[in-house]
Formats: C-alpha cells, sequence, structure tokens
C-alpha cells in the first residue's frame, strides 16, 4: 500500500534525496534554493542546489542506485563548465560529497 499524503512521486523523491543531503547541509550550501531536475520524459532524476547565480551543485540518481554530483559553473556566455564531480556516491556519503562540492576557490 503506498501513501503518499497527497504529495506526487516527484515531490516524494526530491524531499527523499533532500533528506538523505541533510537539512542544516541544504540551508548551509544554497539558502534553500532548490529546484528538481527531471529528465527529457519527465521523470524525476536529481535535484539542483544554487549556491550563486553562476554556480549549482547537481545531485543526480543514476541507474546504478547511487548518486553523481557535479558543481557546475555558467560563464557570461552562457557556457557551462563542470568544475568538480563526484561520481559513485552512496547515500550515507551525499552529505559530505554535496558539501565538498559546494567548497571552491
Amino acid at each position: 500500500m503506498k501513501v503518499n499524503f497527497g504529495k506526487s512521486s516527484h515531490q516524494i523523491a526530491t524531499l527523499v534525496i533532500l533528506s538523505q543531503i541533510g537539512k542544516m547541509t541544504v540551508l548551509g550550501v544554497c539558502g534553500g534554493r532548490v529546484i528538481a531536475l527531471k529528465d527529457s520524459e519527465g521523470s524525476h532524476v536529481g535535484v539542483a542546489l544554487f549556491v550563486t547565480n553562476s554556480r549549482r551543485i547537481e545531485v543526480i540518481l543514476n541507474f546504478l542506485d547511487v548518486y553523481d554530483v557535479r558543481r557546475i559553473r555558467t560563464d557570461r556566455e552562457g557556457n557551462e563548465i563542470v568544475e568538480a564531480e563526484f561520481s559513485m556516491v552512496y547515500c550515507d556519503e551525499l552529505e559530505s560529497a554535496v558539501w565538498k562540492a559546494s567548497c571552491w576557490e
């Protein structure tokens, strides 16, 4: 029996990913500026945490049930540059991977 308390499966998946990252880490990294990421078919694949207006962290659940964490910077021309990437991140390591991705020089 599936009980979702009035939330769609996309909202629940987003909430699960955010709870695995941790509330204080999400607030410390992006101040709560979070959107859900969807693929071309409309299924939920992850979340984007907006660190600044030119940098974001994408947490994407891949087909192996592990996460890929990327820090992406958008330059003035609109090009997206992957500055840091962590692959094969398990859910218990997700909080530290997101925190590491949010730190740059």
